[in-house]
């Protein structure tokens, strides 16, 4: 680089990956080079083929040594637009309103400061999010990041795009990843890839949430059967439940509210007494469980 450079000026030396994202190694490599330029400030971009790509640039921004701009272009890369700031980011970039994006998959700037408050993330940060596929249709980051800022909690929750979920949680191993929600297609996964499952989420067969323990252990739950029980408790409630040989008047307080009731196989499974240890129950009506493949 020839010529002498305006005084007060900054100069950005940047350079754009289209494919992919290049090994640890060759984005270090990349930034010497680009550093040996006489950059101010290096912006380097890439893209990512599944969201395991984005570590690698985060490895990049905690290690370098001069101000950098790194991320990750289209959905997959989706989290290095808002965790930049996390892992030492110079800056990112937001749209001034939606359809008008410079870049695949960029936020508007409005999302970035009033739904993942990026003002407030740093270092500290601990992060949540909704592991699922497709994922970027999801409210949950507007609901948990209302909430984690009503509390004055250093969190974040974001839309993780993932295709293998072992990979992704192996790769995203560290305890500032603190806590997932797991929607489709991955709830069935979740329960072979956490290191402990509720003995409830293990009879279903699906873990909704994942929580990692101090020890680094992922334990999972499911609490998508407590509102769908609470959702029928609510609907029977005062009303009659047509079974094939009777009528049973479901009141307030009847324990019949403990079941599960299936209607498409007219069957049960006692899951709230599953929960509450119980071996028997006692509720009627009280039928088989439900042996149905949704």
């Amino acid at each position: 680089m020839s010529g002498k450079k305006p005084e007060n000026c900054k100069l950005i030396v940047s350079s754009h990956n289209y494919d992919n994202t290049p090994s640890a190694e060759e984005l270090a490599s990349l930034l010497a080079q680009i550093q040996a330029t006489g950059a101010d400030i290096v912006k380097i971009a890439t893209t990512a083929t599944e969201i395991v790509d984005v570590s690698r640039m985060f490895q990049i921004l905690v290690h370098c040594q001069v101000p950098i701009i790194g991320l990750v272009m289209n959905d997959r890369g989706f989290i290095s637009r808002v965790l930049c700031p996390k892992f030492g980011g110079y800056l990112t970039f937001g749209s001034l309103e939606k359809g008008k994006e410079s870049a695949p998959s960029q936020p508007t700037a409005a999302d970035l400061i009033n739904v993942y408050n990026i003002r407030q993330i740093g270092p500290d940060t601990k992060v949540f999010g909704i592991i699922g596929n497709p994922v970027g249709h999801s409210k949950s980051p507007i609901l948990h990041n209302e909430a984690f800022r009503s509390v004055g909690l250093n969190a974040v929750y974001v839309p993780f795009l993932v295709d293998d979920l072992a990979k992704f949680l192996s790769t995203y191993s560290s305890p500032d990843f603190a806590g997932f929600s797991c929607t489709i297609p991955h709830k069935e996964a979740a329960v072979r890839c956490c290191d402990e499952v509720d003995p409830i989420a293990r009879d279903i067969g699906a873990v909704n949430t994942i929580i990692r323990k101090p020890d680094g252990k992922l334990v999972g739950y499911n609490t998508d059967y407590v509102g769908a029980i609470s959702a029928i408790e609510d609907g029977i409630r005062g009303f009659y439940i047509n079974t094939t040989n009777a009528f049973y008047r479901v009141t307030t307080g009847w324990k019949a509210f403990r079941c599960y009731w299936c209607w498409w196989c007219r069957e049960s499974t006692c899951l709230r007494c599953k929960r509450e240890g119980s071996k028997s129950c006692n509720s009627k009506p009280h039928f088989r469980t439900c042996s149905r493949t949704w």
